[in-house]
This record gives structure tokens, C-alpha cells and sequence, in this order.
């Protein structure tokens, strides 16, 4: 389909096939791109929690970032769903951890 589209514009493919875009009904790029399973964006954790430390914001800035972001149909991971919905214990932390929690031993 693209060799058609460029022999058919001329070498303007990209344009052709944005005009095209834009001359389809809304309710049909919509449903199209619900088939493709292109109709959600999802932000990893990691990545907002990246944008928290690099950008220097706060819980209430994260919290009002990720209200806009769900009106746009953006959709964040939560951190409880990313640690699997559990908090972390002693007996789900590798066997190195241990020995780093033992009260240090008196100097002689």
C-alpha cells in the first residue's frame, strides 16, 4: 500500500496519507484504532516516578498530573499494581537482606 501511495503522490506519501487520516469521520479513526488496540496510552510507573525525581515534584503535583493525564485518556500504572499489591516483608526480601538488618556487634 505505501509503493502505491508513493507513486500515486509523488513522493508525498506521508501528506497523502495525513490528508487521508483527517478526511475519515472521527467515530471511524476512533473504531480503528480501537481494532488495532492503539486507543489507550498507558505510562509505566517507572516513568512518572522518574519524571518525580528528575522534575522535583511533589506527591500533590503527581497527583494533579495524573487527574489531567486520565481526562486525556492516558492511563498511569499505580504503584501498588507494580509491587504486585502487596507491601514487602522480611520473608519476600532476598536471603543478602538479613544480614543487613542484625545489629551491628560490639568492638572488643
Amino acid at each position: 500500500m505505501d509503493e502505491v501511495r508513493t507513486v500515486v503522490s509523488g513522493g508525498a506519501s506521508a501528506e497523502q496519507f495525513q490528508d487521508a487520516m483527517k478526511a475519515m469521520p472521527k467515530a471511524q479513526l476512533l473504531e480503528m484504532f480501537h481494532d488495532l488496540g492503539l486507543d489507550q496510552v498507558r505510562i509505566p510507573y517507572g516513568h512518572l516516578l522518574a519524571a518525580k525525581v528528575d522534575c522535583g515534584f511533589n506527591y500533590n503535583q503527581i497527583r494533579k498530573l495524573r487527574r489531567w493525564l486520565k481526562k486525556y485518556g492516558v492511563t498511569v500504572e499505580s504503584e501498588s499494581i507494580k509491587a504486585g499489591g502487596k507491601e514487602p516483608t522480611l520473608q519476600s526480601m532476598p536471603s543478602s537482606y538479613p544480614s543487613l538488618l542484625r545489629p551491628p556487634m560490639a568492638q572488643r
